[in-house]
C-alpha cells in the first residue's frame, strides 16, 4: 500500500490527531505523575468492581449535592481515557473520600500534593483533547486548522514561572516530540491550507517571515501558482467549516 501510494499524483499529509496521541502517550510514559496515577487507578477499580460501594458512592454525592455519576476507568494506551479518569475522580474527590472513609479497605489514597499534580495534569491535558477532537472531525475539512491547533498547543506547552519541576519537564518533553513528529508533516500544503482559510488569514502559526511569502503567492500573484496548486487551494477553500467561536481562538 505504502509503495502504491507513492506512485499516486498527490501528496500524503499524515494523520495529526494520532501523532498527538503517540506525544501525550510518551509524556505519560515518562513523568512524575505515575504514582498518583497509579493509585487514583486502584481506587477507581475498587468502586468499579463493587456494586455496593459505587451506591454508597452515589449516596454522598446526593448527599453533597452532586450529580450521581460512576468513575472512570482508563485505558493505559487511550490518554483521552486518562483525562476522563482524572477529571472524573477530581470532580468527586470528596465524596470518594467520605465513602472510602466509611469502609474497610487497604487502599493508599492520595495526597494533597498527588492531587495538586493530577490538576495540572488536567489542565494541560484539555487543550490537548480538543484539538484531537477538532482535528478528527468528520464534517469538514481540518487540513487548514492543523498548523493553529500546534501552534496554539506549543503555547500551552511554554514554561510558566509558576510551574514546578515536574511540570517543566513534561511540557519540554512534549514540545520535543511535538516538533520532531511535525518536522514529518507535509508543511508546504498546510501552510496553503492556513493561508486559505479566513479564519487564520493573520497567519500567526506561521513565521512572520513566510507571511508576506504566502499572501504574495497566494492572493497577490495566484500566476505564480501551479495548476495543481489552484486545484488543491481551490478544494480547500470550498470545503472550509463555518468558523466557530472556539476555532476562532486557535
Amino acid at each position: 500500500m505504502v509503495a502504491a501510494a507513492r506512485q499516486l499524483p498527490f501528496e500524503h499529509i499524515p494523520c495529526v490527531a494520532h501523532m498527538l496521541q503517540r506525544t501525550i502517550t510518551v509524556c505519560l510514559e515518562d513523568s512524575s505523575f505515575d504514582t498518583a496515577l497509579a493509585k487514583c487507578r486502584k481506587i477507581v477499580g475498587h468502586f468499579k468492581h463493587s456494586p455496593a460501594s459505587t451506591e454508597e458512592l452515589h449516596q454522598q454525592q446526593t448527599a453533597l449535592g452532586q450529580a450521581r455519576e460512576p468513575l472512570v476507568q482508563d485505558v493505559t494506551t487511550i490518554w483521552n481515557s486518562t483525562l476522563s479518569m482524572i477529571s472524573r475522580y477530581l470532580r468527586n474527590q470528596e465524596a470518594v473520600n467520605a465513602t472510602l472513609a466509611r469502609q474497610k479497605h487497604n487502599l493508599a489514597t492520595l495526597t494533597n500534593l498527588e492531587c495538586d499534580k493530577l490538576q495540572k495534569l488536567e489542565v494541560v491535558l484539555e487543550p490537548c483533547k480538543y484539538v484531537t477532537e477538532l482535528l478528527g472531525g468528520e464534517t469538514y475539512v481540518s487540513c487548514s486548522v492543523v498548523l493553529p491547533a500546534l501552534c496554539h498547543l506549543n503555547h500551552i506547552m511554554d514554561p510558566s514561572d509558576e510551574d514546578p519541576g515536574y511540570m517543566i519537564k513534561f511540557k519540554a518533553t512534549f514540545s520535543k516530540d511535538l516538533d520532531k513528529c511535525k518536522a514529518t508533516i507535509n508543511n508546504r500544503w498546510l501552510k496553503v491550507a492556513t493561508a486559505l482559510d479566513p479564519r487564520f488569514k493573520d497567519l500567526k502559526s506561521l513565521h512572520k517571515n513566510e507571511r508576506a511569502e504566502k499572501r504574495d503567492l497566494l492572493f497577490l500573484n495566484p500566476q505564480r501558482m501551479s495548476q495543481q496548486q489552484r486545484r488543491a487551494s481551490s478544494c480547500c477553500v470550498l470545503q472550509t467549516p463555518t468558523p466557530t467561536r472556539r476555532s476562532r481562538g486557535l
